[in-house]
């Protein structure tokens, strides 16, 4: 149930499970890694309200950002219908360019004092900041570091990832709620905190439905035989450990295979125990936001004056007597 708590939380994203029109033209060309998340339809399901029924209250620190959202006349719970992030993999912390489809109000947006760049709105890049937002239209908006979103810009009509890369992202995109691939860049060195088993992954492909509980389908590519054994021994070792966690009749399955190199993963959640599994997390969550309570001190003994004896009483506790004076 640990296993599946931590799973749920990870994933009470809001989802679409349709996917609207092909990923845009505008996309940086050495993408080598993409995800996404769709949003719409979870949001209206049994499993998500069962979830946001049971969520604790909203921390204090996220009122700020409800305030700014209000303000823009935008609710990311509502107005967001999918979230693509891309990135080409490069560098310590590779840069990243996010794609949102949703519902913006331009002219509330406009009057908060947008910048422009192209005849495009522009919010944030002022010195110092490492993130600006592109609105391309009222229902497409752009998002990453300052020169990645005005290229993206520049390239509108004249660009996009290669078809071989388009054509497994759109396999995914139009068939899971949360998806996601990538290939290694050249040159690609593992940094020494990889976990064993990863450090020759070249290419690696997930999707995840959540429409009736939870099935994840997992693809992990190592150029090394090796590795690839180790990564299948690491698969086994957790099936075998969901296996005795969960009971028979819970209709919860992991099942790993490997074959040339391509580690494949399949797991099936069936919907009472995902929602089982979500009020576990919940309750976790509430527990731990909780104050603690705390310790009680206890109130010191009140020993005898010096000099008075003490003897055991009918009761079996201790007592003080006082002897006539003199004695």
């Amino acid at each position: 149930m640990k296993l599946l708590a931590t799973l749920s939380t990870l994933l009470c994203l809001p989802l679409l499970h349709a996917a609207e029109g092909a990923l845009p033209d505008w996309l940086p060309p050495d993408t080598k890694a993409v995800i996404g998340v769709r949003v719409r339809s979870l949001m209206d399901s049994d499993l998500m309200k069962s979830a946001m029924s049971q969520a604790p209250a909203m921390p204090p620190e996220a009122a700020g950002w409800t305030r700014i959202t209000a303000a823009l006349g935008f609710d990311l719970a509502r107005d967001v219908d999918e979230v693509v992030i891309t990135t080409t993999g490069q560098g310590q912390n590779p840069p990243m360019l996010i794609f949102v489809k949703g519902r913006f109000n331009l002219d509330r947006l406009a009057g908060v004092g947008a910048q422009s760049y192209g005849g495009v709105p522009l919010l944030g890049g002022g010195e110092g900041s490492k993130g600006v937002v592109a609105l391309l239209d009222a229902t497409t908006a752009i998002a990453g570091d300052p020169p990645l979103v005005r290229a993206a810009i520049d390239r509108r009509g004249h660009g996009g990832i290669p078809e071989e890369l388009a054509t497994r992202v759109e396999a995914l995109r139009n068939s899971y709620d949360i998806w996601g691939l990538g290939d290694r860049p050249a040159g690609y060195v593992a940094p020494a905190s990889t976990p064993q088993g990863f450090e020759n992954v070249d290419r690696f492909q997930f999707g995840i439905l959540l429409n009736h509980g939870l099935e994840l389908n997992a693809e992990i590519h190592s150029t090394s035989a090796e590795d690839a054994q180790k990564l299948l021994a690491t698969a086994s070792l957790l099936e075998a450990m969901m296996k005795a966690q969960q009971p028979q009749s819970s209709g919860t399955k992991l099942d790993v295979h490997a074959d040339q190199g391509t580690l494949r993963l399949v797991l099936t959640v069936p919907e009472e125990e995902m929602k089982k599994a979500m009020a576990a997390g919940m309750r976790s969550a509430q527990a731990a936001s909780q104050p603690k309570a705390e310790p009680a001190v206890a109130a010191p003994k009140q020993e005898p004056q010096s000099g008075t004896p003490r003897v055991l009483n009918p009761s079996g506790g201790t007592g003080a007597i006082s002897l006539p004076s003199g004695r």
